[in-house]
Order: C-alpha cells, then sequence, then structure tokens
C-alpha cells in the first residue's frame, strides 16, 4: 500500500443547491405563464367568434323583416264587408302627405280632422294654453272634407289670405312681499325654515 495524500472530505455547498433550486422553479414558472398567454393570445379571436359571433346577423335579420313591409305595396282583405286595405312604401306616403300639405296644411291627419283653431298661445317658450274667451272667439272650422289620395291637378288659385295672429294679452307679475320671518319659539331655539 502506499500512502498517498490524505482525500480532503467532500462537503456539500447549500447555498449552491438553493440558488440554482430556486432559479429552476422560476425558469420554470415563467416558461409555463409565456406559454399560457402564447396560447390565450393566438386563439383569443376563436374564443371572440365563439362568444359573440353571429350576433350582428340577428340583428340584420331582424331588421330586415321590419323594414320589408315598409317598403313595399300590400293589399290586406277587409273584414267582412268591409273595404280592402291598400299599402304603400313609406316614402311614397311621405311625398303624398307633402303634396296634401301644400293644398291644405290644416287637414293632415283626416281621422282627426281639420285642425285650423289655435289652442295654444304663439309665443316662446312653454305652450301656454289660449283662454276660454280667446277660443270662443276663433272662427268657426271648415266643414271636414274627405281625404284624397291622388295629387290634386296643378290649377293656378289665388293666395290664400293671412290669417289673423292674435297676440296674447301681457301679464305682469305683482310685486311679491317676502314673508316675515317666524318668531322665535319659547326656548330659544329659532325655528327652522
Amino acid at each position: 500500500m502506499s500512502a498517498g495524500a490524505h482525500k480532503q472530505e467532500d462537503k456539500l455547498n447549500n447555498v449552491t443547491i438553493v440558488a440554482v433550486g430556486i432559479c429552476g422553479a422560476v425558469l420554470v414558472y415563467v416558461s409555463i405563464v409565456a406559454l399560457q398567454a402564447f396560447h390565450a393570445h393566438d386563439t383569443a379571436s376563436a374564443d371572440k367568434q365563439a362568444l359573440y359571433g353571429g350576433q350582428r346577423a340577428f340583428y340584420d335579420t331582424v331588421r330586415a323583416q321590419q323594414e320589408a313591409p315598409l317598403a313595399s305595396y300590400n293589399r290586406k282583405p277587409g273584414a267582412a264587408g268591409a273595404p280592402d286595405v291598400f299599402q304603400i312604401p313609406v316614402t311614397e306616403a311621405m311625398k303624398l302627405v307633402a303634396t296634401e300639405a301644400a293644398v291644405d296644411a290644416s287637414n293632415l291627419v283626416p281621422s282627426v280632422g281639420r285642425s285650423d283653431v289655435a289652442t295654444v298661445q304663439t309665443v316662446y317658450g312653454r305652450p301656454q294654453p289660449l283662454t276660454a274667451a280667446a277660443l270662443v272667439a276663433a272662427p268657426a272650422a271648415a266643414p271636414a272634407v274627405a281625404p284624397s289620395l291622388t295629387p290634386a291637378p296643378e290649377v293656378a288659385t289665388p293666395a290664400p289670405a293671412k290669417p289673423a295672429v292674435v297676440k296674447p294679452a301681457v301679464v305682469k307679475p305683482a310685486a311679491v312681499k317676502p314673508a316675515p320671518a317666524p318668531a322665535p319659539a319659547p326656548g330659544g331655539d329659532a325655528p327652522t325654515p
């Protein structure tokens, strides 16, 4: 046997082992989070389409179903003995209303009747009703005329006379004096307003 130099005893370096373990755990955690973020970003458009896709299609379908009757000519049979009801597109109806309003603007709502008597004062601000005396003094309404759906023929007619403008009486508010302050209550406390 040879007598060589004595070998040094092996010692574990605990600090290095703990540092390598912590760094490894952190790297594994960071790589997992990065992969999850990449996956979420990569599938976001597919998830959005799965959750919210197709909502616009339903809206477009409902809107088309609602607008179709407004833009078409229809004929609906009336009830027993009643005449048929004809429907025209809204754009054509607006043109007819504008044409009839140019001829006689006081009968725009035939089912209600003529509206040629003012019921409110013609002043700026909130509507103020006319007094009973002003309503009685208003001219009598002309008899209702059956509305026609055909435009009136172009005939030279004299311009209608301008209606008289009813000017409301100006009422000045009376001066208001402030109410006297109440006397203090017995006990020294002043009343609260």
